[in-house]
């Protein structure tokens, strides 16, 4: 684990208010790294996963390295679980947008 500190913006939370299942956040790090978190039910309060400086100050340190899928799993809360570089399974690549036709000039 690495000691470094990064700044964390979250980007998106999906969490069950029962706190019956897994809870999923994206986040951005130091402003142009995406990583996806899946923490595990009953870890953490719902009421601190749904708000951003809560959640950043429970979340144990993130590891260094190339990667952007994590799980927080209860069985070792301070430590991430299986984190690996790969597109989550829930996520579709966007297309490319449609080229826009050039605009006709008027001989300014």
């Amino acid at each position: 684990m690495g000691n470094t500190v990064y700044e964390i913006k979250v980007l998106q939370v999906s969490v069950d208010p029962l706190d019956e299942d897994e809870s999923h956040f994206r986040i951005l790090v130091d402003g142009k790294f995406v990583k996806y978190l899946t923490i595990d039910a009953k870890l953490y309060s719902v009421d601190d996963m749904c708000f951003e400086p809560s959640l950043i100050s429970i979340l144990p340190p993130l590891p260094p390295g190339d990667w952007n899928t994590g799980r927080i799993s209860r069985n070792r809360a301070d430590l991430f679980r299986g984190h690996e570089s790969q597109t989550p399974k829930y996520l579709t690549p966007l297309a490319s947008p449609p080229k826009r036709p050039p605009r006709p000039s008027h001989g300014r």
